[in-house]
């Protein structure tokens, strides 16, 4: 299942996305800054190359748009 999850770069976004892959679904990240989300999701074991990454915030409508 395809999920969307804002906050991939925090404590709780980011132990949400590996127990969501650990679970076969297909997170959609909302990230700000694609650096972080490699340097956070790679320290815990996460393969970025395997979610779809959006760069934007939670105020930009275009990005959220994307995200769905």
């Amino acid at each position: 299942m395809r999920v969307a999850v804002t906050g991939a770069t925090g404590f709780v976004g980011s132990h949400t996305v590996v127990h969501l892959l650990a679970h076969g679904h297909q997170p959609r990240l909302l990230v700000r800054d694609l650096r972080k989300a490699e340097r956070v999701l790679g320290g815990l074991g996460v393969d970025v190359g395997s979610v779809e990454l959006v760069v934007g915030d939670m105020g930009d409508p275009e990005a959220v748009a994307e995200l769905h």
